[in-house]
């Protein structure tokens, strides 16, 4: 996935925490599920997650950062695109939060947000520190092997749905619950690439 790099001052910000609920659909497990497992396995080149940088001066992050002697930006896994941090933007003393947390929540029209991750540029990797191993639920790891099963791609038709909710059905989760039909469904639609998801012809009025 290509990465673009931008400068920009970031002027919205607004900490938030991930708790799960009871009322969590499948729907939502998967997302993210999923989109933890990207940004945890899957920096950038040449970047680190801000939470697993090894500060070894005396001097805070955000102290290096406001100085110019470290970049700090903002990725967004979806689309690739790393932007850079301007460095008077730590001078505020909210953007510790950036680093406390990990995050930093870009806000755009009509009251929707998103959060990403934030990450350091570095030289070389002797400021890699050993991540966490990123837990994956029994129903993404059961999609991953689905889609190495069938050879998923992106660019290919790949299986029928109809065939993957089959194949999901008869699968049991570690515990040995059964895969409902509607769990089925939806670990089917997401196992298959975005294009497959569009339909087939267009109807003609």
């Amino acid at each position: 996935m290509p990465v673009l790099i931008a400068r920009l001052k970031l002027l919205a910000f607004s900490p938030i925490r991930y708790e799960a609920t009871e009322n969590d659909t499948l729907n939502d497990i998967i997302i993210s599920d999923a989109s933890k497992l990207m940004t945890e396995q899957f920096v950038p080149p040449g970047y680190v997650k801000v939470g697993d940088y090894r500060n070894t001066d005396e001097k805070s992050l955000r102290h290096r950062f406001a100085s110019g002697e470290l970049v700090a930006a903002v990725w967004n896994p979806h689309t690739g695109e790393v932007v850079e941090i301007d460095k008077d933007h730590w001078r505020a003393d909210w953007s510790q939060t950036m680093i406390d947390k990990g995050t930093f929540r870009k806000v755009s029209g009509h009251g929707q947000s998103e959060v990403l991750p934030v990450l350091v540029r570095i030289d070389d990797g002797h400021n890699r520190s050993v991540s966490k191993p990123a837990y994956v639920s029994p129903f993404l790891q059961i999609m991953m092997d689905a889609a190495v099963r069938f050879n998923t791609s992106a660019g290919r038709n790949g299986p029928k749905k109809a065939e993957l909710e089959a194949y999901f059905k008869k699968l049991k989760l570690p515990d040995g619950t059964p895969i409902s039909t509607s769990q089925a469904k939806q670990m089917a639609t997401f196992v298959r690439p975005p294009e497959a998801m569009k339909g087939g012809q267009k109807k003609v009025r």
